[in-house]
């Protein structure tokens, strides 16, 4: 089984859904919700949804608001920000006629000319500025008064630009901010739904769809969705008797073992011969050889019957070995052979 837990983590909080299929999906289910609510079961949920849906809205409106507005500032003071050293060279140049290249008063205009203001952060801007309307100021008697204005123009453009930039930025921030906020209010209303619904329809996991529609949410379907617990359970009953009917191989050494090895020895070389009866009769044949010679054998006396004796079972050993592993009709040749030795060694005297 699942853990209780699982079912107490709200699925709406997912980082891969899309504020565009949050929207959507909340319109729909709102929509179902009224669709089914002519007993009013569903009309505090509605209540409370719909207000977070309004207000998700208008953060994510207000922030493609805000959001727009920052690209257009940022624009804004990058242009001019571009275009501020040519104009500054202008107020220098002024300057530069009057006093000469290298002067004591251009130095305190722009010790390094304008190279500062190109590579200088945004936020030093200002105080570029600040230096240059100071050391044009100076020799406002020289340069003239139009000078001054213009290094000032300068400076009070370039402020309000920034400015407004900034601003823009911060605005930005708190639209973000807002709009985080709103949606984390309606997810929680929708997980709040899900768990009334749940309460309602216990154990009807097909009831869902009559109030939410997961695809829209970007939900597929996955392998075991139709398993709540996640699999388990008891065996089949198939697998149980099978199990139960299995008879376990005999062990090794057994008479069961033997019989089973001897039949499946058999059983390779009939098939390798291919007759089946043959090997049969030759083995038949040296089983009655074997017994006759014993059966003479033991009316002599215990020296020569022990010599005799052994002689047949190496004809019975060979004949068995020839048999195994000759064809069908030598097996009875070199049987009958041994069957012929056999008794002329047994009918003999010993010495």
């Amino acid at each position: 089984m699942r853990s209780p837990a699982y079912y107490l983590t709200n699925c709406f909080d997912a980082p891969d859904i899309s504020l565009d299929e949050l929207a959507a999906f909340s319109t729909d289910h709102l929509g179902r919700l009224g669709a089914h609510n002519e007993s009013g079961d569903w009309t505090e949920r509605i209540a409370a949804t719909s207000p977070k849906l309004a207000a998700l809205d208008g953060a994510y409106s207000s922030d493609l608001t805000a959001g727009a507005a920052r690209e257009a500032r940022k624009k804004a003071k990058n242009d001019f920000r571009k275009a501020l050293p040519a104009q500054v060279d202008k107020v220098l140049s002024f300057v530069r006629a009057h006093f000469g290249k290298g002067s004591p008063e251009l130095i305190a205009c722009a010790p390094d000319g304008v190279t500062a203001l190109r590579q200088c952060p945004d936020d030093a801007v200002k105080n570029h500025l600040d230096r240059l309307v100071s050391g044009v100021d100076a020799v406002a008697a020289t340069v003239g008064a139009a000078v001054v204005t213009q290094a000032a123009a300068l400076k009070t453009n370039w402020m309000a630009i920034y400015t407004a930039s900034e601003d823009s930025t911060a605005d930005k921030t708190l639209t973000e901010e807002q709009q985080r906020a709103a949606r984390k209010s309606l997810q929680h209303e929708l997980f709040l739904t899900l768990l009334a619904v749940a309460a309602k329809y216990p154990n009807q996991p097909e009831k869902l769809g009559l109030f939410m529609q997961p695809h829209l949410l970007g939900y597929r379907s996955q392998a075991g969705d139709d398993d709540p617990d996640g699999g388990g359970g008891e065996p089949s009953s198939s697998s149980s008797s099978s199990s139960s009917s299995a008879t376990p191989p005999p062990p090794p050494g057994s008479p069961s073992s033997s019989s089973s090895a001897a039949g499946s020895s058999s059983s390779s070389s009939s098939s390798s011969s291919n007759s089946s009866s043959e090997p049969s009769s030759s083995s038949s044949s040296s089983s009655t050889s074997s017994s006759s010679s014993s059966s003479s054998s033991s009316s002599m006396s215990s020296s020569s019957s022990s010599s005799t004796s052994s002689s047949p079972s190496s004809s019975s050993s060979s004949s068995s070995s020839s048999s195994s592993q000759s064809s069908p009709s030598s097996s009875s040749s070199s049987s009958s052979s041994s069957s012929a030795s056999s008794s002329s060694s047994s009918s003999s005297p010993g010495p």
